[in-house]
């Protein structure tokens, strides 16, 4: 449950890129460009001798995409000497004079040298790759509606999206850089593709230009409606739930579900390399949970309308379905407590769930629990999630489980899930002021329940939540009619809270009774 393996390392839009040493910003340069410089020089891997700049990507580093194209925004307020070493990764690559085009497409590729597609003078690396191009044009356009992505004025030759190929380091497979070119919505781009795929396991090189492909043209998709960095977290999550819809076959975006499943307590928007592609399922959500698929290219035109950021440009596009982000985000992480295989209901509508699960922030199989929290790093961000496992005590008689929850101002609601003889049951919290409460029936045969707090979009920081859970006893009355039992087993309750439990019994007729105590462990304490 530690992420994919090192061969899984490509992260599509992009792992770093080796960028080389660089000279240190201009003493006029923004702190955005300080730091889009800053970054680069951490993704850096030189090649040659001093002063040769960089040729490949540096293997296992994350977001190419990202930091390329916070770069290229930031061009302008860097000093040219600086920029210089950087302008082969954020420009157009040259030197490579060979063309291959489909109806859409044009992939450019040099005939030998260090760029040559794998396998040269062979052109079956470059045939299975035009294969695949039409088929994700055709899907992304006319089975799920995305607009098409803004015409580059003929910058590649043509009005074709272009795709060069280049040699760009062991397990790095792509990226995408966007333009400004006038006289077309949004921003132009362009794909870069590795030319052999080579450093992965587990996939077939040709499986792996397929799943990049429908990565990184969705990121040319998302260019047309702009590109700002605050809206980066979202390019990543709906650009790896593509993966998915455009290539079924292929389930290597399961392998970053742990990213965010083992972390559900940080916020939804957050970037840091790895988090943004484990939340895929978020947009996948977004899709299934009203059964509109279309909402994802609303989201990213209310963006595009500017005075938004992608949150609120989310909540924006739910309030016209009647429904907001908040609401929206809790149902959610309900959905996300049935991703084991085999799950009620099939997790996402996958036959077989989705592997992975959620990780509690806490877990409870004593009671009475009085005020327990999670630890304060796992306490949920704003607009992310926690859950606290509650589990029957070994030999429990409770029939029900009493549990109060202070939880924090800006949450209005709370779920608590219980699993029972194959079945589950979902029921709501109403908050009061963040304080509310709920009773698990049938505790004495329930297998496990889970708590769903989330922290609301609109809390100033994280959520210091408090649960307290208490059980209650059964009466083990006898049936008037049926015969005497050979022995009932009670538990002692309310203790530890009271000094004392009081059993009462009535029998028909004056019969022998003895009453055997034991303590906690189980021993036998004595006999009455």
């Amino acid at each position: 449950m530690l992420g994919p393996p090192i061969g899984r390392l490509r992260r599509l839009a992009g792992l770093a890129l080796a960028l080389g040493l660089l000279a240190a910003a201009a003493a006029s340069a923004t702190p955005q460009a300080e730091e889009a410089l800053r970054a680069a020089r951490e993704l850096c891997l030189r090649d040659g001798p001093a002063g040769d700049g960089f040729a490949t990507l540096q293997p296992g580093s994350s977001s190419a995409t990202l930091v390329l194209n916070q770069l290229k925004l930031q061009a302008p307020h860097i000093d040219p000497p600086s920029l210089a070493p950087l302008r082969g990764f954020i420009e157009r690559p040259t030197g490579l004079s060979g063309r291959l085009d489909t109806e859409h497409f044009r992939i450019h590729y040099a005939p030998g040298g260090p760029d040559q597609p794998a396998g040269w003078p062979s052109t079956r690396f470059l045939e299975e790759l035009a294969a695949v191009c039409e088929p994700i044009h055709e899907q992304s356009h006319g089975l799920y509606g995305w607009p098409l992505p803004p015409g580059d004025g003929e910058a590649g030759g043509d009005g074709r999206v272009d795709i060069y190929i280049r040699d760009l380091g062991w397990g790095v497979f792509g990226y995408t850089i966007h333009e400004e070119i006038p006289s077309v919505r949004g921003k132009a781009g362009f794909i870069v593709l590795d030319n052999d795929f080579a450093g992965l396991t587990g996939l077939d090189p040709a499986d792996a230009a397929r799943v990049t492909l429908a990565h990184e043209y969705q990121h040319l998709i998302q260019f047309g409606f702009g590109y700002a960095v605050e809206a980066e977290w979202f390019m990543e999550q709906c650009a790896t739930m593509m993966e998915g819809r455009l290539c079924p076959d292929i389930h290597e975006l399961h392998g970053y579900l742990p990213y965010h499943l083992l972390r559900p307590h940080r916020r939804l928007d957050l970037t840091d390399g790895s988090f943004e592609y484990g939340a895929w399922l978020w947009p996948e959500f977004l899709t299934r949970w009203r059964d509109d698929p279309g909402i994802l290219p609303e989201i990213w035109a209310a963006w595009a309308q500017g005075g938004r950021t992608m949150l609120q440009a989310i909540d924006a596009s739910l309030r016209r379905a009647g429904e907001s982000l908040d609401r929206a985000f809790l149902e959610w992480a309900v959905w996300n407590a049935f991703l084991e295989p085999g799950g009620a209901p099939p997790a996402y509508g996958y036959e077989g769930g989705i592997p992975g699960a959620v990780a509690p922030a806490l877990v409870l199989a004593q009671y009475p629990a009085v005020r327990v929290g999670p630890p304060m790093i796992l306490q949920p961000e704003p607009l992310a999630a926690s859950y606290v496992e509650l589990r029957p005590g070994r030999g429990s008689a409770d029939n029900s489980l009493e549990i109060t929850l202070q939880t924090c101002a800006t949450t209005a609601e709370a779920r608590l899930i219980q699993w029972s003889d194959g079945g589950y049951t979902v029921m709501p919290i109403r908050l009061d002021g963040g304080r509310g409460h709920v009773v698990a029936g049938a505790w004495d045969v329930t297998d496990r329940a889970l708590l769903v707090v989330v922290n609301g979009s609109g809390a100033s920081g994280c959520c210091d939540y408090r649960v307290s859970a208490a059980t209650t006893f059964r009466s083990a009355g006898v049936d008037d009619d049926g015969p005497l039992p050979g022995g009932v087993a009670l538990s002692a309750s309310p203790n530890p809270c009271e000094p004392y439990t009081l059993i009462q019994f009535q029998l028909p007729e004056a019969l022998p009774v003895s009453l055997r105590l034991y303590d906690a462990q189980g021993r036998l304490a004595e006999t009455l």
